[in-house]
């Protein structure tokens, strides 16, 4: 199945949270029962503008299931810091978006495992040993064909 991607672009900063909101909604809404909701997160502006209150809101709005229960959140660009660091995206993420007001599954969200940054042990904290664990958690949440998807 071929997939084309679609170029969304928001007039103004005030603009991007609703169309990214209507994505995610639509995505959401296209899951089946035994279907996952994948995304990916970056850093930067992202995680403001996907804040618990405003993306329940939009929920609410649009009258839609958000379904926390399918939610698997991975992270797009992480940096090599561990995952209570100012830099951290998974920081950002965690303050902005993963609030007890959204009750996605813990173990359905993917930081980087702090303890291989830990370099005190010789040979851990190496960029190839923490992308190869996290391609095994994605592996472990989409299998090794990857995932169908809906845009």
């Amino acid at each position: 199945m071929s997939t084309k991607a679609k170029l969304h672009i928001a007039n103004s900063k005030a603009e991007v949270a609703p169309l990214l909101h209507a994505q995610v909604i639509s995505c959401v809404q296209k899951c089946s029962d035994e279907s996952k909701f994948v995304i990916a997160l970056s850093g930067g502006s992202l995680p403001a503008f996907l804040s618990a209150n405003a993306l329940i809101q939009s929920f609410a709005d649009a009258g839609v299931n958000p379904q926390w229960n399918k939610w698997y959140v991975f992270l797009a660009d992480e940096r090599c810091v561990k995952n209570d660091h100012p830099d951290s995206n998974y920081c950002s993420i965690q303050q902005h978006m993963l609030t007890a007001e959204l009750p996605i599954p813990a173990d359905q969200v993917f930081p980087i495992d702090d303890a291989l940054l830990d370099d005190t042990t010789p040979g851990t904290c190496t960029t190839e040993n923490i992308a190869k664990d996290y391609e095994d958690k994605l592996k472990s949440v989409l299998g090794d064909n990857g995932i169908r998807l809906h845009t």
